[in-house]
């Protein structure tokens, strides 16, 4: 998916047309690339390796959650801009 999205990044960065599906795709696997990386953290924490070398698990996993919430406003916010863009043209 990571792969996937630095394609069609590069491609939507190179072209000299703004391509508004691109442009969506592009959002759309970054967030979901950035939300997938944040629950494989959560889920982490629940792995042997934290149990054993962490003490405070629970703030870890609020701190990681807030840190989702705030890393995922604003392109969520660009994701819906490309989502009208997208129908207004079509």
């Amino acid at each position: 998916m990571l792969l996937l999205n630095i394609v069609s990044g590069t491609c939507y960065i190179a072209s000299a047309v703004t391509l508004d599906d691109l442009r969506l795709l592009h959002n759309f696997l970054g967030i979901s690339s950035f939300a997938l990386g944040i629950y494989s953290q959560l889920t982490g924490y629940g792995s042997g390796f934290f149990r054993r070398n962490f003490v405070r698990i629970r703030l870890y996993k609020i701190l990681t959650f807030v840190v989702l919430i705030v890393g995922a406003l604003h392109p969520f916010d660009a994701l819906l801009d490309a989502i009208e863009t997208s129908l207004q043209f079509n």
